[in-house]
């Protein structure tokens, strides 16, 4: 992981475009925390691959994968750091675990859209303020905050992550790979060797 945020066309795709010096500045200081986080150990004396930003993405997957409230993963976070030895990298808050691994995120788009998806208020519908076709608010009930919210990932930076690692960007041109290398041998391995 290491290793890879090192590489320019890696470190351009977690840049965010800012407005103003001061947010660039901060920018740069996420980022080189974040080289930081992929090369300290969790604590003195473990296993080298056990890096602060390693662990914490692993505590974050299995938090999503098991549906754990955060609640019960600060619990279980402050727990493990008072078992581990003294001077431990493990943070202690889902919180703090999610700004070790902000700079890591996606690109996205939040749209209001209709509570019973009817519209998505964008582009001509950008000012409206109830739908078009049940009348339902795009608002909360003296609120500015939208009923519902939907957000878009593009495609585009999600595919450059998947091939910045070269074990990723093996597995996702596998198909056309495959093909070229056993095109002729005649055994059907696949649905497409079929054709």
């Amino acid at each position: 992981m290491a290793t890879m945020l090192n590489d320019p066309h890696v470190q351009d795709m977690l840049w965010k475009n800012t407005s103003n010096d001061r947010s660039a500045y901060k920018e740069t200081l996420k980022l080189a925390q974040l080289e930081i986080d992929a090369r300290n150990a969790l604590y003195e004396g473990c296993d080298p691959e056990h890096t602060r930003l390693h662990v914490t993405l692993k505590l974050l997957d299995i938090k999503a994968r098991y549906k754990c409230t955060d609640a019960s993963m600060d619990a279980e976070l402050s727990y493990w750091h008072t078992v581990l030895p003294k001077g431990n990298m493990l943070p202690r808050s889902v919180e703090e675990a999610k700004k070790i691994v902000c700079p890591l995120d996606l690109p996205h788009v939040r749209y209001h859209t209709c509570i019973n998806d009817c519209i998505i208020y964008r582009n001509e519908h950008e000012d409206k303020i109830e739908c078009l076709v049940c009348n339902e608010p795009q608002f909360k009930r003296g609120k500015k905050d939208p009923r519902k919210v939907v957000w878009y990932f593009p495609l585009i930076p999600r595919l450059q992550r998947y091939f910045a690692d070269a074990k990723e960007a093996r597995n996702m041109s596998w198909h056309k790979t495959r093909i070229m290398a056993s095109k002729n041998d005649g055994i059907l391995r696949h649905i497409a060797d079929g054709c």
